[in-house]
């Protein structure tokens, strides 16, 4: 028994409830970030987004980007795989169309 391998390490973290948390966590964070952007907008009636909300949007995207590549290289060929196939194609549209 040595020690693991990095990429062990790897999965074993994108496997971890820990990982799973922080991860809900950012999604939950996010929804809250656009509730918040349309309640500006229509209490603003403005067309003009201020730029934090831009530099919040560019960091968010950035999380969902690394969390996807984790898992991508973590999982190799098996991100392709069922029983997660289906959410995995939805993370990807949802970054592919964040990242648009």
């Amino acid at each position: 028994v040595g020690r693991p391998t990095p990429k062990e390490l790897l999965i074993e973290f994108v496997k971890s409830s820990s990982f799973d948390v922080v991860c809900g966590g950012f999604v939950v964070a996010n929804a809250a970030l656009m509730c918040w952007q349309v309640d500006w907008h229509a209490r603003s009636m403005s067309d003009d987004t201020p730029s934090h909300f831009r530099v919040l949007d560019v960091c968010f995207c950035a999380v969902f980007v690394v969390e996807l590549a984790l898992r991508m290289f973590a999982f190799g060929r098996k991100f392709w795989q069922r029983p997660q196939l289906w959410w995995n194609v939805f993370d990807i549209s949802l970054v592919g169309m964040q990242l648009s």
